[in-house]
């Protein structure tokens, strides 16, 4: 059986707790970020929600629909699996996002706005044609392109 939930990033972890009560916390952040999971639903809402933020809906580790958002505002969202989130009878863009050059821009954007280095857009691409078997390690290395957690080949000695 595979995951399913919802994941949220951003920089308040109060926030985090009130808007979702039942997250618990996921990963290894980088410092100023806060990533919880829900496993209660898919549903998030970043409406509400200061400064930068992402959420992700997985859905049995088939994949996930991501949404980055500024001060409430939607910024860029994309699907990782979309040949499968398609089989769903969700909506793909006719671009994949792998090939998205303007969603490359408006993720670039966003990471620069969210104070992270700016983005590496052969790792982006990496993530997004990649070979995952699970749409949550897809995530765990988007999380980690966007400047938001840490990868798994990061050393022990740069985290926290």
């Amino acid at each position: 059986m595979g995951t399913w939930g919802a994941f949220i990033a951003h920089r308040d972890l109060v926030e985090l707790l009130e808007s979702r009560p039942d997250a618990e916390p996921w990963g290894e952040p980088l410092p100023g970020w806060v990533v919880g999971f829900d496993h209660h639903g898919e549903e998030y809402d970043l409406g509400q929600v200061p400064g930068p933020a992402l959420g992700a809906a997985v859905f049995d580790s088939d994949f996930a629909m991501v949404t980055a958002a500024f001060n409430g505002v939607p910024a860029w969202s994309l699907a990782l699996h979309e040949a499968t989130a398609a089989d769903y009878g969700l909506p793909v863009p006719a671009v994949p996002a792998a090939e998205d050059t303007a969603l490359h821009d408006r993720i670039a954007a966003w990471t620069a706005a969210a104070g992270s280095a700016p983005l590496d857009r052969d790792a982006l691409r990496r993530v997004l044609t990649g070979g995952y078997v699970f749409a949550d390690d897809a995530l765990a290395d988007l999380m980690h392109v966007l400047g938001i957690a840490h990868g798994p080949d990061d050393p022990p000695m740069s985290r926290g």
